[in-house]
């Protein structure tokens, strides 16, 4: 027969461990934003330092941060703002980012191999130019807004364009991504004309 009193006493324990480890949880969150604010350098470090650790900035606000390169593999991004962030050449293989906020956020490079997209707006963000992803995620991308594959920043403009050239090669039905260590970057751009969308 169960005791109401051993019933009572595995409760008080469960919620003491659901608290502990909710604490821990926020201090670990907490420790993660101080480092990557810290810079990418520092970040990239302590991720070396850390192999087992997985990354905590769920629901975290890092709307306009530059942590491009940075290494985000595994992390827990669900939620997370990133608008108009920088994550240029950045590391989210394996990530999971489910409903993070990608709008404006310049995405070049970074590699999304097996990162968990569910429920992110990809459409908002800047650029998916050279970025490593997934054939399905490429795919979706590709069929909706190819401009997103050949947007680049032109830096004597300060502002983004998308590369004519670029954008008809993305279009080809045998595209299916960027050739590795190939970089188009070293190109004249040649900027969709105004009236070609019309």
């Amino acid at each position: 027969m169960i005791k109401l009193s051993n019933i009572a006493a595995d409760t008080d324990d469960k919620r003491d461990r659901i608290k502990y480890e909710w604490k821990a949880s926020m201090r670990a969150l907490q420790e993660h934003v101080d480092i990557i604010n810290s810079g990418v350098e520092n970040w990239n470090k302590w991720r070396k330092e850390n192999k087992t650790t997985k990354p905590e900035f769920a629901f975290v606000s890092l709307q306009g941060a530059h942590i491009e390169g940075a290494d985000l593999r595994l992390a827990h991004l669900e939620g997370i703002h990133l608008a108009v962030a920088n994550l240029v050449g950045a590391n989210l293989d394996g990530a999971h980012l489910e409903g993070a906020n990608l709008v404006g956020a310049n995405l070049r490079g970074a590699n999304f191999s097996e990162t968990d997209l569910e429920g992110v707006d990809l459409s908002k963000a800047k650029s998916f130019y050279k970025a490593k992803l997934d054939p399905n995620i490429l795919s979706e991308i590709k069929t909706k807004w190819p401009e997103k594959l050949a947007t680049l920043l032109d830096v004597r403009m300060m502002d983004w364009v998308i590369d004519a050239a670029l954008l008809e090669q993305v279009k080809k039905p045998d595209w299916h991504g960027w050739p590795e260590g190939k970089d188009h970057r070293s190109r004249t751009i040649k900027p969709v004309p105004a009236d070609a969308n019309k």
